[in-house]
């Protein structure tokens, strides 16, 4: 018996109120062991409702007393079959005296006790195994009963444990039970039950997804095991089998080469299975097969593959049948609510009833999988398949079905990363024939497979002279931007976003149309699909800066935006996309956001007060993704810093008045790691804009704590907002220098750690040195070398050669300690250092320091090892030789 004391997990004390002495309800405990079998039903609405119960039960007080209680208090006893139980509640040790006994008839009691300790894994994940040394073995006992429902519940909490305690499965007392309970895992693929066959591969593909030291030993045993299963007539063993595949060939690959002929084959043959769950699986697998270690092996079946896939790529029947009716949109008022659709959708999410079927790989069908599938073997096999595909897919353009001319366009945008180079001799007849010809009568899907295929060519374009290709490009992008079916103004808006991000300043010549173009959608639109415009509007500003200010622009669209912040309640998923847009827009306009900064300041400003205060606390669900918990808090705190760093000093009254210091305080020790995060990038900038406006001695400790590369975002902004703090706050930072310090240096020497970290890391260290450089220099042997190298390989910047300089004077001014460490330095710098003239004095007094105190065999070592040209401008610059 898996006994509770063995694992901390207490019967709860009892309030005043209640009675001193707990025992369980007859009819509660009912429904708890009801909800609990319910919560392993196979019908999935049956399930979600009972586990979603089943949680809300667990919110009460005593319900970890049930829990314990169908644990530790709960016998068997079978009566006419094993299908029914019944539960005797005994008195024992741990439950309070004078309790009676009880008896509860229920059904398929093993199914309940299995549900209860699935709850406990999930929810009390929190217990360490080592306080519960004896579970693993135990449920390895449970795989000896005869019971096809006691295995299936040992194995289905097996899973629960590998899922929910994955860090602590390679410990060696751990590696020591899993050695001991494998060997009976494996006997378990063949056994009559197919339920018990899935739920053993299901766990034993866990481990090697979670690279479990134990299961490696078993790696032939399993995969010889796993493929005599190849025509398993259970669909879902087939399922199974197909995803620990998928497992197997990437992060184990070397386990499956032995057996790759006969993976292929097994997969051909199931990607044109019946089931389509099956093929489905199957299709994945092929992006796993996409390396060379398979090219071989594919090599016969490659032809067969690829017509596969691209038959794959085609809309199915029933899509056929939803995209006969485009969406039309209708012209109103912009800001205008249609009550019936809008208010279900709240924002983003499209109408059911008129959801447009998805062209890219949003949704698990056949086409996204398929498409999926070619992408991973683009990447692979260019040359092989471009051969294949370019006859293929110029007759299906010229065909006259529409289904077959959109599939073969979707897979040119599809192999387009992959073959982009050898597409390159085919690109100028395709665009001009195909992608840049006016389609209006064409079916909406066609135009939206058409949109985005060429927004996958845009490297190719932009290489070209405007006049080319890039002109007729935005003038057609712009068309569909106002398109009258709604899947293709999705497409088209998406589209223009990533033409904005990739173009940059080459699409200034546009602004003009591309504003003018969205402020017509904006009439033209639903509300609830406001948030692409917004978006739209938002990576322009980022994109193009300033350029972005344009009279109308000022007059119109900033008027309109923010009259439309006031119309719409602050529930709406639109505001989240429309604070966005205006941090972004206000940092790009900079003095010229200055007649609305302050409204919008007080509106972001209460807005996280509300989502502080939980109104706002729910992730938003968006189409394709979700936003983290308590995204309007966090969007809101990244619309002020935009506004600080546009309107700089001009929020010093907002700063001082508002309140908003307390605020920051509570955020920079909010649990969501994103909210803090956007609290840091508030702090650097007010802390630029508004210097010692605001204490930091409050958020220093929390800088610190949040210095941890594990979450390179938030790691990152704590690291500026620290940098900034050192040049303001000096007195503040000191008493943390020594911390601080460590924790750069660690991450600077550290091979996880990005590169854009890297970058922050090393000015933040520069900026220190340059603000305590008497404690400072007496260390510089740990970071000097990689904060140097790493500063000088960055784009000439203001803040690259202050941090730069910083190094240098920091090295001029307590230069002992230093011998290889110095020419190191000097290697890393001295191509800035040559360019900068009023430095060359400070230079030569290093040097002359060097020489008197190690020589000049380093330095004639040094300069020998530097380029001809740049060598003699160091021999004339400095006194090295």
């Amino acid at each position: 018996m898996i006994s509770s004391r063995n694992v901390g997990f207490q019967f709860e004390k009892k309030s005043a109120s209640l009675s001193s002495e707990w025992e369980p309800q007859k009819q509660r405990l009912r429904h708890i062991m009801y909800q609990l079998r319910a919560s392993l039903s196979d019908d999935q609405t049956t399930r979600l409702k009972a586990w979603k119960k089943v949680k809300e039960m667990g919110k009460c007080a005593d319900f970890n007393n049930y829990l314990v209680f169908i644990f530790t208090e709960m016998n068997i006893q079978y009566e006419d079959s094993p299908t029914n139980g019944m539960v005797a509640l005994k008195n024992n040790a741990s439950a309070p005296p004078g309790l009676f006994p009880r008896c509860v008839i229920v059904n398929d009691l093993i199914d309940v006790i299995t549900a209860a300790l699935g709850f406990f894994i999930t929810t009390h994940s929190e217990i360490k195994l080592t306080r519960w040394p004896e579970l693993l073995p135990r449920l390895g006992e449970l795989l000896d009963f005869q019971d096809d429902r006691i295995c299936e519940g040992a194995f289905g909490a097996l899973h629960k444990i590998c899922r929910n305690y994955a860090n602590e499965m390679n410990a060696n007392d751990r590696t020591d039970q899993l050695t001991v309970l494998l060997p009976k895992c494996l006997p378990f693929f063949q056994h009559g039950n197919p339920r018990v066959r899935y739920d053993a591969i299901t766990f034993m593909s866990l481990l090697f997804l979670n690279r479990t030291r134990a299961m490696m030993v078993h790696a032939d045993t399993f995969v010889t095991s796993l493929l005599r299963l190849g025509f398993d007539r259970d669909g879902e063993v087939q399922k199974a089998m197909l995803r620990a595949l998928a497992i197997l060939l990437e992060y184990h690959i070397e386990c499956l080469a032995p057996h790759m002929y006969s993976i292929v084959e097994y997969v051909m043959i199931r990607m044109q299975d019946r089931n389509e769950d099956i093929a489905l699986e199957a299709r994945a697998i092929v992006a796993f097969l996409a390396k060379p270690i398979c090219k071989e092996a594919l090599t016969p079946h490659f032809s067969n593959l690829v017509h596969i896939l691209v038959e794959g790529t085609k809309y199915c029947d029933s899509a056929v049948e939803r995209l006969k009716e485009e969406v039309p949109s209708t012209f109103r008022r912009p800001g205008s609510t249609s009550k019936g659709r809008d208010a279900v959708n709240s924002g983003l999410l499209v109408s059911e009833t008129k959801a447009p079927v998805d062209i890219i790989f949003y949704l698990r069908n056949m086409r996204s999988r398929s498409a999926f599938a070619l992408e991973a073997i683009s990447m692979v096999f260019n040359e092989e398949l471009l051969s294949l595909l370019l006859p293929m897919l110029k007759q299906m353009l010229k065909d006259k079905d529409w289904v077959i001319r959109e599939s073969a366009i979707f897979v040119l945008g599809v192999v387009a990363e992959g073959c982009m180079e050898d597409m390159h001799p085919h690109l100028p007849d395709l665009i001009s024939s195909f992608l840049l010809v006016p389609i209006r009568s064409e079916r909406a899907a066609v135009r939206s497979a058409t949109c985005w295929t060429l927004s996958r060519y845009y490297p190719w374009v932009l290489r070209n002279p405007q006049h080319l290709y890039f002109r007729r490009l935005v003038r057609q992008l712009l068309k569909w931007v106002l398109d009258d079916d709604e899947m293709v103004q999705e497409v088209a808006c998406n589209a223009l976003m990533t033409l904005e991000e990739c173009a940059k300043t080459s699409i200034v010549p546009y602004v003009d149309s591309i504003l003018n173009t969205l402020y017509n959608a904006f009439f033209k639109y639903r509300r609830s699909r406001f948030y692409m415009l917004y978006n739209a509007i938002e990576i322009l500003a980022d994109s193009v800066g300033s350029e972005i200010i344009r009279s109308e622009f000022r007059t119109s669209y900033i008027r309109f935006l923010t009259e439309e912040r006031d119309e719409m309640t602050d529930c709406r998923i639109n505001l989240f996309f429309l604070l966005r847009c205006l941090g972004s827009v206000a940092t790009a306009l900079k003095s010229d956001f200055l007649p609305f900064h302050a409204a919008v300041a007080d509106r972001c400003l209460r807005i996280a007060y509300l989502g502080r205060q939980g109104t706002f606390a729910r992730a938003i669900r968006l189409r394709y993704s979700k936003t983290p918990k308590k995204p309007l808090t966090i969007v809101a705190l990244e619309a002020l810093g935009g506004l600080a760093e546009g309107v700089g000093r001009s929020m010093e009254p907002f700063v001082l008045k508002s309140g908003i210091y307390n605020l920051m305080v509570q955020c920079a020790s909010d649990p969501v790691p994103e909210v803090r995060q956007a609290t840091f990038y508030l702090l650097e900038h007010f802390t630029k804009t508004c210097p010692n406006r605001l204490s930091s001695k409050s958020f220093l400790p929390l800088l610190v704590e949040n210095l941890n590369p594990e979450i390179t975002p938030l790691c990152n902004n704590a690291t500026c907002a620290i940098r900034e703090l050192t040049l303001t706050s000096g007195t503040d930072v000191e008493p943390h220098l020594f911390m601080i310090r460590h924790k750069l240096v660690q991450i600077l020497d550290s091979p996880e750690t990005s590169e854009s970290l890297r970058v922050s890391t090393a000015i933040a260290i520069a900026y220190l040195c340059y603000a305590f450089r008497d404690k400072m220099a007496p260390m510089k042997h740990e970071f000097l070398t990689p904060c140097s190298s790493t500063l000088v390989n960055i784009s000439d910047t203001k803040v690259k050669d202050f941090a730069l300089r910083a190094l240098f004077k920091m090295v001029h001014a307590k230069p002992c300690g230093l011998l290889q460490s110095f020419i190191d330095f000097l290697g890393a710098i001295i191509h800035w250092l040559i360019l900068q003239d009023d430095l060359t004095q400070a230079m030569n007094d290093l040097i002359r320091h060097h020489k008197e105190r190690w020589g000049t065999g380093l330095l004639r070592r040094f300069c020998r090892r530097l380029p001809p040209t740049l060598s003699q401008r160091v021999a004339n610059t400095y006194d090295i030789l």
